[in-house]
């Protein structure tokens, strides 16, 4: 074996740790927040708050699944009832709650908020054109203001 060959080693053996440190800095930094994720797609900041329940099951063909998400909230009530009060007092509007009905546990008194995801979406708070597509890509939160509990619901197929 001559020298060039063991150059072609050290440099191969160099290149593969480089590559494979670049992908595990990459996944590190994927790392799953569920208070983040919350906060990414509702606006509301829930990371003083408690996760309860949190059951994803994204992952299949296409990413499709459901992500359910329950926050314990009685600890910074009055905070999150501010961060809520520009969404919609409950009940839901029969689109959506056709769409997630057992979903949620009943809440007699909070507010909701839906966002509707998928690409041919015109307004993504409007529930209207829920049902004249093929598919559903979906977000409701649910603030139940009686019992300080954050519900979080995503839905895509």
């Amino acid at each position: 074996m001559g020298s060039g060959f063991l150059k072609y080693i050290k440099s191969a053996a160099t290149l593969v740790a480089a590559i494979t440190s670049v992908i595990c800095l990459g996944a590190c930094s994927f790392i799953y927040n569920a208070y983040d994720f919350i906060e990414k797609r509702t606006g509301v900041d829930v990371s003083s708050c408690k996760i309860v329940t949190d059951v994803d099951t994204h992952g299949g063909f296409h990413g499709d699944g459901d992500h359910y998400i329950e926050v314990d909230c009685s600890k910074k009530a009055d905070r999150i009832s501010a961060a809520v009060e520009e969404w919609k007092s409950l009940p839901m509007t029969e689109n959506i709650g056709r769409m997630v009905s057992g979903v949620f546990p009943t809440v007699e008194n909070g507010k909701y908020l839906f966002i509707d995801r998928h690409d041919q979406a015109t307004d993504p708070h409007d529930d209207s054109e829920l049902f004249d597509r093929h598919s559903f890509n979906f977000i409701v939160a649910v603030y139940d203001e009686d019992n300080c509990m954050f519900y979080y619901y995503g839905f895509d197929t």
